[in-house]
């Protein structure tokens, strides 16, 4: 892969991540649009800050298939989320499969801690992206 094609899908991955984020919790359609949304502008704008760092610092062609992997963990993060309306509580991702009427209901026992848990394999992925800059 060429050093422009690689910068492009570096940055282009972060940048397609976000977008899928932010449109998956606004599909949810629950009250966790008003967490969820700036958690994901806050957070995006890391993750493409440590991917922009990344295209400066490195020319390994791996680097794409890192950015690319890093992005589907920023997805699956936002996806793994729990949501709630005005009635039970769901995952974001089973919303977007049946609609939040008929979203996976999660029962009251479920601890909220498992949202953060949700974010290791993104963390795992941004500790590589820090190696792979040498910082």
């Amino acid at each position: 892969m060429g050093n422009a094609t690689n910068s492009a899908a570096i940055i282009l991955a972060p940048v397609a991540a976000i977008i899928l984020a932010g449109m998956s919790i606004l599909a949810s359609d629950g009250w966790g649009v008003l967490i969820w949304v700036p958690a994901c502008l806050v957070v995006g704008i890391m993750h493409l800050l440590l991917h922009v760092r990344m295209t400066w610092a490195t020319t390994d062609s791996s680097a794409a298939g890192l950015a690319i992997l890093s992005s589907a963990m920023f997805v699956l993060g936002f996806l793994l989320q729990v949501d709630e309306g005005d009635g039970p509580r769901w995952i974001v991702g089973s919303a977007l499969l049946a609609g939040s009427n008929g979203a996976a209901r999660l029962p009251a026992w479920w601890p909220g801690w498992v949202n953060l848990v949700a974010f290791a394999p993104l963390i795992a992925t941004w500790a590589l992206v820090v190696r792979k800059t040498g910082q």
